[in-house]
């Protein structure tokens, strides 16, 4: 009869190959499309656009955008530029814009975000 210590070495790599992540490799998760609430929170004409040259200025982003009228243009560093639009495209539209403009890399809309409230907690007596 064996002993314990050789039953466990001989179940252990058993027992590691059998308590995966539980998640085939090849299995992809789904992709999910935008829930209504983030369309929601969308900031109408705000944009976060990000340049290729960070040290590009205001002028490639006037010059890309200056058929929607752009109300309000600020840089937050590092190559990212937020803009406020008079006339909102969509952000697909923009995002077609963005892929023709080798000098944008990315463009995002604005979205509003809300702290949440942790629940509440009761103290330890």
């Amino acid at each position: 009869m064996p002993n314990a210590r050789g039953t466990l070495i001989l179940l252990l790599p058993l027992l590691i190959v059998g308590c995966g992540n539980g998640k085939s490799p090849d299995v992809q998760p789904a992709l999910r499309t935008a829930s209504p609430a983030a369309t929601e929170n969308r900031v109408p004409g705000e944009y976060l656009i990000r340049l290729r040259d960070v040290s590009a200025g205001g002028d490639v982003i006037r010059q890309a955008f200056r058929d929607f009228g752009i109300v309000q243009m600020a840089s937050l560093g590092k190559g990212l530029w937020q803009v406020r639009l008079e006339r909102d495209p969509g952000p697909e539209v923009l995002e077609r814009l963005a892929a023709g403009n080798a000098a944008i890399v990315h463009i995002q809309p604005n979205y509003r975000y809300r702290q949440q409230t942790p629940p509440a907690r009761s103290m330890p007596r």
